[in-house]
């Protein structure tokens, strides 16, 4: 339904006046990265004047979406974001509209569970970790607004500044969460291509929750080979858990006599000079593993 609007490159924004919140900043910052010039009014109500504008957020009392016009608030009541026990916020409502529908799941569950459901939480006075979430990226909002002796400075003029850095922290946040997605589908492909309880990959990849996931609580895996970001190629086991130490076998001391290994530890890592060695040897100490030897 948005569509033609996110698709213009001039918007105003109308959000509320005074003392600003991570959800209005939050909010504005968003549509910087959509749009190209984003004209911001702030204002204690809406009224004839603001009623033209393409997006009225945090302000109103009325949800209204159309393809020309986004009218989202949250005091008008508590509503639920769904799936959750977190209240809606502005910036909420609007994020859940901009996605596609053909947005991958993974990118919709890491945008949630990073970046909405923690300001959502924030501004609506929720505790974070009683929900299991992380605290909110836009946190330094509430430490960045005018003090006492500032207050008759151009609260506007802060606002603005404060969107700048959320701008930087909302984008590295999309690109890190695009990261993830990309990774984890490079590692499923290699994981369709595991043999002998063994993956293999051919660059250094986040791959710990996509390969618990898969084995669902069974050894299917065991040991992953790749290079690892520093230097040389590393062979480590894979956890039972995400977070957990425990994993489905130790590496053995006696890793380092199989061919090009350089250096092992704590039973949970060995280090090779080439893939083919370490590959050989992972095969090897699953097989030995699996037969109790």
């Amino acid at each position: 339904m948005l569509k033609k609007l996110i698709n213009k490159d001039n918007v105003t924004v109308v959000v509320h006046g005074g003392s600003f919140h991570s959800d209005d900043v939050a909010c504005v910052a968003l549509l910087k990265l959509v749009h190209k010039e984003v004209n911001v009014v702030r204002k204690f109500k809406v009224d004839p004047e603001t009623e033209t504008a393409d997006y009225v957020l945090d302000i109103g009392m009325v949800d209204k979406v159309t393809d020309t016009q986004v009218f989202l608030d949250h005091h008008q009541g508590p509503e639920l974001i769904p799936g959750t026990e977190i209240k809606h916020c502005a910036f909420s409502k609007l994020a859940l509209h901009m996605l596609d529908n053909n947005t991958h799941r993974l990118f919709r569950k890491y945008l949630l569970d990073k970046l909405i459901l923690p300001i959502a939480a924030q501004d609506n006075g929720q505790n974070y970790y009683d929900y299991g979430l992380i605290p909110s990226p836009l946190s330094f909002v509430s430490s960045m607004k005018l003090n006492w002796k500032d207050w008759l400075k151009d609260s506007d003029q802060r606002f603005h500044e404060v969107v700048d850095i959320a701008v930087t922290v909302i984008s590295i946040i999309l690109n890190n969460i695009e990261s993830k997605v990309e990774a984890y589908e490079l590692v499923k492909s290699a994981i369709n291509k595991a043999e002998g309880g063994v993956m293999v990959l051919d660059q250094y990849l986040p791959w710990t929750e996509t390969v618990v996931g898969y084995n669902e609580g069974t050894p299917k895996i065991q040991l992953v080979v790749y290079p690892n970001n520093r230097a040389g190629i590393s062979i480590q086991v894979v956890p039972m858990k995400v977070g957990s130490f425990d994993s489905w076998l130790r590496i053995p001391d006696d890793v380092a006599n199989y061919a090009g290994c350089t250096g092992s530890a704590h039973g949970a890592y060995a280090f090779f000079d080439s893939i083919e060695n370490a590959t050989a040897a992972a095969k090897d100490i699953v097989k030995k593993a699996s037969i109790g030897i």
